[in-house]
């Protein structure tokens, strides 16, 4: 019974040395891989743009805030607001657009603010 189950998975790992490529050949990525990867970057940009423009936002003046959008829509903002108000609206504006799935909120307000 153990020869079987030995042969049972050793005959397909053969098969495909024997064909020309392995598994460990191909890397890790799955077909049609780098196609979903420039798909989600994409996606992602559009997402970005999205945010950026959102934070034009007039009670958000004179705050520096830098975008970032990952991992499928995750987006990380960081930089300076003038107030912890300001803090609350950007993340709200950030939530607020389609295709954003998580917001990290990485402003700093300055002290006594």
């Amino acid at each position: 019974m153990k020869l079987h189950h030995i042969l049972k998975f050793t005959v397909p790992t053969l098969l495909l040395s024997f064909a020309g490529t392995s598994l460990a050949d191909q890397g890790t990525k799955p077909a049609g891989a780098d196609s979903h990867m420039a798909k989600t970057a994409k996606t992602d940009t559009t997402v970005n743009a999205q945010v950026q423009k959102k934070l034009h936002d007039p009670r958000l003046k004179n705050a520096n805030i830098e975008t970032d959008v990952t991992d499928n829509g995750s987006v990380l903002i960081r930089g300076t607001v003038s107030n912890a108000e300001q803090s609350r609206i950007a993340e709200q504006l950030a939530s607020s657009v389609a295709g954003v799935t998580h917001v990290k909120n990485e402003l700093r307000v300055p002290r006594g603010e």
